[in-house]
């Protein structure tokens, strides 16, 4: 069994924030900007995963499937690990 992933999602065109776990569905969260999200990531100890058209990820992550999610997370995780 693979371990169980969290992530905070700001979704940029809407400026929400959505929250995630490996094989559950986005569940939205509030309406915020990114520095909120951050806030929230850092807060849980969870990756902050950008979504929106900027980010070539159109729609709301609670229509996304697991792999577009999954990716997002992956993106993220790289993101921090590059920027540490």
């Amino acid at each position: 069994m693979s371990e169980t992933r969290y992530a905070i999602i700001h979704e940029a065109d809407g400026d929400t924030i959505w929250r995630w776990q490996t094989g559950r569905k986005a569940k939205f969260v509030e309406y915020g900007g990114y520095h909120k999200a951050r806030e929230l990531a850092a807060a849980a100890g969870a990756e902050l995963a950008l979504w929106g058209a900027q980010y070539g990820r159109r729609g709301v992550p609670g229509d996304a499937s697991q792999a577009q999610i999954e990716a997002a997370v992956d993106e993220a995780a790289e993101r921090r690990e590059t920027h540490s």
